[in-house]
């Protein structure tokens, strides 16, 4: 075994046997880069590795982070969401699974309004779930179409976790959130599909209501739709139109969603307190784990890391397909046992050089790379939004009830990538289109 090749294998191993003995993602990936790094080069190389990690911090496009980290968080505080849930259930009438469905589509909102999973997850957790509950539908369906939909948050745009594997794999933010789009839509309307589908074959697990709603009652409350439409389009629509960038559409996004709760005047001084500390929190951890992240990929390219990996992925007579299946089985396994943050620090500067190197169009890889992401959050045993779900859900639902739930839904999942595996234009044609 070569030298460098020692070194790459104590880097990753070490990583994952602290990983194993519960110490904090944080340290286990900073204390080996920091110690092999010492042991190779001396105290000199930490202020080479602090030199490379400023410097990736002081990209731009990292401004959006906190941004959209304070909308996401705004957004499951404010109350909106109940609002919106309203109107739609309204709309769904006695559809059978339309209680199912509505949570499907309120988290797609959700998810144009913000760049993260924990507000539409948390936020329906509390309204939809026990809706669904009272209502008759089984554990399975309920909890599934709430635990499940919610991570296309991170998918349709705008999404904190593009920002960042677009500075890692430098690739365009803009054509990562414009390439997520179709793929977010794709997933959620195969949850619905799933969803109608379980309602003709098992009409028992999602009773249909026997609520009337007069059409003066639904033509009321479409007015909940007017300020997430605008928040939406301030977001989406000016990064697709080529008028804002990604952290300019953040900030018209922060205004936007900040007028709307004063609109339903439920701006308070508690709730600005709130959000803006739980902002606070969720940017430091995030900013942290970047911080230590480049360092470890600072000292693992150093002891030529990055070559191994291509030549064991990248090798002779090895079909390049076989290749990226061996990589996205990797990040699936990956995201069984470790948060989607640390998967993204940990695989996304080695991930991007190998895809280049294998001619894959590295927006279609950034798209995919979120698609198993998604995953990551609903995969037991440590799936983070199962455990969210569990902190907001009734009583008597456990944990396992969760983890018995996820499995289709997971299936719509693989499907969705599959599709766009197969269809890479489902991607491409989009950001082509608008940003050449």
């Amino acid at each position: 075994m070569g030298t460098d090749v020692m070194w790459a294998m104590i880097l990753l191993f070490g990583m994952l046997v602290l990983f194993i003995l519960g110490v904090p993602i944080s340290w286990s990936i900073g204390g080996v880069a920091i110690f092999v790094s010492l042991y190779l080069w001396g105290s000199v190389s930490m202020g080479i590795i602090v030199g490379q990690v400023y410097g990736g911090l002081m990209k731009v496009s990292f401004t959006a982070l906190p941004l959209f980290v304070f909308m996401g968080v705004l957004l499951e505080k404010s109350g909106l969401a109940d609002d919106l849930f309203g109107m739609l259930y309204a709309w769904s009438g006695k559809m059978r699974g339309g209680l199912a469905v509505t949570s499907v589509v309120v988290c797609m909102v959700f998810a144009a309004m913000s760049g993260l999973t924990a507000a539409a997850c948390v936020t329906m957790g509390l309204i939809a779930l026990p809706a669904m509950r009272n209502r008759g539908y089984s554990k399975d369906l309920a909890l599934g179409s709430v635990v499940a939909p919610s991570t296309v948050g991170i998918l349709i745009p705008p999404s904190v976790y593009m920002i960042i594997i677009g500075v890692i794999g430098r690739v365009s933010v803009g054509k990562l959130f414009i390439g997520g789009l179709i793929p977010g839509v794709l997933m959620s309307i195969l949850f619905i599909i799933y969803i109608l589908f379980v309602a003709w074959r098992k009409p028992e697990s999602c009773p249909a209501t026997t609520e009337e709603v007069s059409w003066a009652v639904k033509l009321t409350q479409l007015r909940h739709l007017v300020l997430p439409m605008i928040i939406i389009v301030s977001v989406l629509g000016t990064i697709m139109a080529g008028i804002a960038t990604p952290t300019e559409a953040a900030s018209l996004g922060c205004i936007t969603l900040i007028l709307s709760v004063i609109i339903r005047g439920r701006l308070t001084k508690k709730l600005i307190m709130e959000t803006s500390l739980e902002t606070y929190k969720l940017t430091a951890f995030n900013m942290w784990l970047i911080l230590i992240s480049v360092a470890f990929s600072s000292v693992f390219i150093k002891v030529g890391g990055i070559e191994i990996m291509q030549n064991l992925l990248v090798s002779e007579g090895m079909s390049r397909w076989v290749s990226f299946s061996l990589t996205m089985g990797i990040i699936f396994i990956m995201g069984m046992f470790l948060d989607p943050f640390a998967i993204v620090m940990i695989i996304g500067p080695i991930l991007f050089p190998i895809m280049a190197a294998l001619g894959f169009d590295l927006v279609w890889v950034g798209v995919l790379f979120v698609v198993m992401l998604c995953t990551s959050y609903i995969t037991p045993p440590f799936g983070a939004n199962i455990f969210m779900l569990q902190a907001v859900a009734p009583e008597d639902i456990r944990t396992e009830d969760i983890y018995h739930s996820i499995w289709p839904f997971l299936g719509v999942m693989l499907v969705t990538l599959l599709i766009i595996v197969l269809v890479p234009d489902i991607v491409l044609w989009l950001p082509n289109m608008l940003l050449g």
